[in-house]
């Protein structure tokens, strides 16, 4: 007995590095994948969670539970860990600890995601086995689980761990469950019951684990019977496991209870009462109608189904226009999926009737589905399918396919391996092909536009991928097709015109972003672009600032929107407000990079360069490839009079993107405040191209730091022939006085005022002068 128990054990682990080299053969090659932009970057690129206890704690539901009493942690213990286990915060927790082991050298972090795969498929193996009672037929399980190439998107995209790690303790807890009901040790169920919480913690799909528990748990009694199933008989064994085990019940009832609450708490069904889509959380019936929402649903079962048998054509969005819907329960689809559902389970149920376990992995795909069906709208950026829905749910075709081997490899054992053979090395090519177009962002779009033309998402994802890439061309493209597809939807309105007023192109971008607006009455950030390209039409700052005032009374805003009011308060010279209206939305947005920015920015501005230096750094470290904080935070070195550090900022910032001209001039304002004026002077007069006003802007300012007012008044009125601005005749006037020309910088003042009349600097001299 001894050696037999040895010698099972040496073909357990054989099969277990069989099965290991397998799934990295197959996988290994997205190691050298990179962030994908559905979550990936949402998540990990420059996500201040994983530089930042404070951030994470608030991603994490945590926030201040690390800092409080022991009698306050106790008693908000109940909603601290709903918070946590409802939240997606497992994931964003393993995502912290590789930022933390490995930084953002990618590779690790994919490797982790491919481990993490492995160890999922590990625990299906021991799970397969527990319910097989055969190592042959789990292995094959097992192989079939972790290869499938539907499982591509949940390992090859690092957002994709959520199912990973949901998958991966739903076995883990499943196994435990039936641990414990063998031996009844307590220990095994509260590890099941931890398990669980866990894998509602990664997804909140996991709430179905009670009901699987309880399909099982019927479905065994008819295998320790050896009878066949019947639907009475079963419905029979349910009520009597409900009666007899009442906590089953309640565990069932509290798995629905969890999904619901957090289905609530962040407010994703939508009123059945409604067909229209609400743009604020893309809630819709899917096809405009109810009728038409529940009649595309049997085609999205039987595509399922089809790709779990045949995947040869695996896209990454299924959204409309990629997925016609049904128009009724009459379309010729809906009725062709409709007989062949009902066709498929009644076949399952007449060959598989006398066959529990086969019984429980039809069971186990339909039950891991149930949370994914659209039964009733709700958000989830449009998809009514998605790929890495699947990940759990392939474990029942997986246990189905080793319930066959483990009944015909005795009796067929030629064929049984060969079909064996071929299966896991098709799913493996496949999923390793599969791999490669989840490299990046520009690979999968790409892939999903040439599967899917008139995928509306898709086009304007290639489209944001080519703007990202500055490709302005390209990306318009894109976003105009997506338009021509689907003109009803805003987001691409409101990316193009994004795209064009970057491309210095606002009028443009005036009519991109009124017809997003137009579609999306309460997007604040088109509200915040379109006063930008106000601005940039030049339309008076005052009002802009009067048409986000009456938003802000409608209730529409956002960071970006009173980060852009604070920035119009700067145009308008009321420096005070503006760093009133920063600090602010740093108070109520911390991880707001870009307004950490613009109040550095403001600091160095109004002569608090120590300050603007910590500001800066913090935006820097939220993103640290924002050029702007870098350009800021080279100035704020040279107002220090740290040289080298502030021209090595700025070197960083030109090697970023920053035009070469600009970058000339700010090194002249950073040789200035080191009192090299001679050096900033012979720069802002070298080659042609600077730009006007603000190279002959800061030539007055070091001529009038040298002491040298003519020059200075000279350049300044050459800064302000090319464009007039308040600051501009603010230092006019600054050298004027100081020239003892004192009617002449009145009037000065006065004409600036005249273009910025709160122009704050300028009424206090104004007032000085009088």
């Amino acid at each position: 007995m001894q050696l037999a128990s040895i010698r099972d054990q040496m073909v357990r682990g054989r099969m277990l590095a069989l099965l290991a080299a397998f799934t990295a053969l197959t996988f290994g090659n997205c190691v050298y994948n990179g962030l994908v932009g559905f979550d990936d970057n949402m998540i990990l690129e420059g996500n201040p969670a994983f530089t930042n206890r404070q951030s994470l704690e608030r991603q994490l539901g945590l926030s201040g539970a690390t800092s409080a009493g022991l009698r306050t942690r106790l008693q908000e213990l109940p909603r601290t860990v709903f918070r946590f286990a409802l939240n997606r915060n497992l994931r964003i927790a393993s995502h912290a600890l590789d930022v933390r082991l490995f930084g953002m050298d990618l590779r690790w972090h994919h490797l982790m995601n491919v481990a993490y795969h492995l160890a999922a498929a590990f625990a299906a193996f021991a799970l397969a086995e527990a319910l097989l009672a055969d190592a042959a037929g789990a292995w094959v399980a097992a192989l079939v689980f972790s290869l499938h190439p539907l499982q591509t998107e949940s390992v090859a995209y690092l957002a994709g761990r959520r199912d990973v790690l949901s998958g991966l303790l739903y076995f883990t807890a499943f196994l435990f469950w039936l641990r414990f009901r063998q031996t009844g040790s307590r220990t095994e169920g509260v590890l099941a019951a931890a398990a669980f919480v866990l894998g509602m913690s990664a997804k909140e799909a996991a709430a179905t684990l009670p009901l699987m528990v309880l399909a099982h748990e019927a479905l065994s009694r008819f295998e320790t019977r050896r009878e066949p199933v019947t639907a009475s008989g079963l419905a029979r064994e349910a009520a009597g496991i409900v009666r007899e085990h009442a906590w089953i019940a309640a565990c069932v009832a509290a798995g629905g209870a969890a999904l619901l609450a957090w289905i609530v708490s962040r407010g994703l069904v939508h009123p059945l009462a409604s067909t229209q889509s609400t743009p604020e959380r893309s809630l819709f019936w899917y096809g405009g109608s109810p009728a038409a929402h529940w009649a595309t649903v049997p085609r999205l079962l039987t595509n399922a189904l089809w790709l779990v048998v045949w995947p040869a054509s695996l896209l990454a969005d299924y959204t409309f226009n990629a997925f016609p819907w049904s128009a009724s329960f009459l379309d010729a689809r809906t009725l062709a999926s409709l007989v062949v559902l009902v066709a498929i389970a009644a076949a399952a149920w007449r060959v598989l009737r006398p066959h529990p376990r086969a019984l429980f992995a039809c069971a186990w795909a339909v039950i891991a589905y149930l949370p994914y069906l659209p039964w009733v709208p709700t958000y989830h950026n449009q998809q009514v399918f998605a790929e890495h829905w699947l990940y759990v749910s392939l474990f029942g075709p997986a246990l189905l396919a080793g319930y066959a081997v483990s009944r015909l490899k005795d009796r067929y054992p030629a064929p049984t391996m060969a079909a064996c053979v071929i299966l896991v090395a098709g799913m493996a090519v496949r999923s390793a092909v599969r791999n490669r177009d989840w490299r990046d962002d520009l690979s999968l779009w790409m892939k999903t536009v040439a599967s899917a033309p008139q995928c509306v998402r898709a086009r304007n994802g290639l489209g944001i991928t080519y703007f990202m890439r500055n490709q302005l061309t390209e990306g318009a493209r894109e976003f105009q097709r997506a338009i021509e597809i689907d003109g009803t939807w805003y987001p691409p309105y409101f990316n193009l015109g994004h795209l064009l007023l970057t491309g210095d192109r606002p009028k443009e971008a005036e009519a991109a972003l009124q017809r997003s607006i137009e579609l999306f009455p309460g997007n604040a950030d088109a509200w915040a672009n379109l006063g930008a390209a106000l601005l940039l039409q030049g339309r008076p700052p005052s009002e802009v600032e009067a048409m986000y005032k009456q938003l802000h009374a409608r209730g529409v805003s956002s960071p970006l929107m009173n980060h852009n009011s604070g920035s119009l308060l700067v145009l308008l010279g009321e420096y005070d407000k503006a760093e009133r209206v920063y600090r602010n939305v740093i108070a109520a947005a911390p991880d707001f990079a870009l307004a950490r920015t613009s109040l550095g920015a403001l600091l160095v501005e109004t002569g608090r360069p120590e300050e603007a230096v910590r500001e800066l750094e913090a935006a820097l470290a939220l993103d640290p490839d924002q050029l702007s904080a870098r350009v800021a935070r080279g100035v704020a070195f040279g107002k220090l009079r740290r040289t080298g550090p502030a021209l090595e900022e700025l070197r960083r910032a030109e090697a970023m993107g920053l035009p070469p001209p600009v970058a000339r001039i700010l090194n002249a304002v950073v040789l200035r405040e080191a009192g090299e004026y001679r050096r900033s002077i012979d720069l802002l007069h070298a080659g042609p191209g600077l730009p006007e006003p603000e190279a002959s802007s800061q030539l007055g300012q070091t001529y009038a730091a040298m002491g040298h007012f003519a020059e200075a008044e000279r350049a300044y009125r050459k800064a302000l022939s090319a464009s007039p601005s308040a600051r501009d005749y603010y230092l006019l006037a600054v050298v004027l006085e100081k020239g003892r020309k004192r009617v002449e910088a009145a009037s000065a003042l006065k004409r600036g005022l005249e273009l910025s009349p709160r122009h704050q600097p300028s009424l206090k001299l104004l007032e000085s002068l009088r």
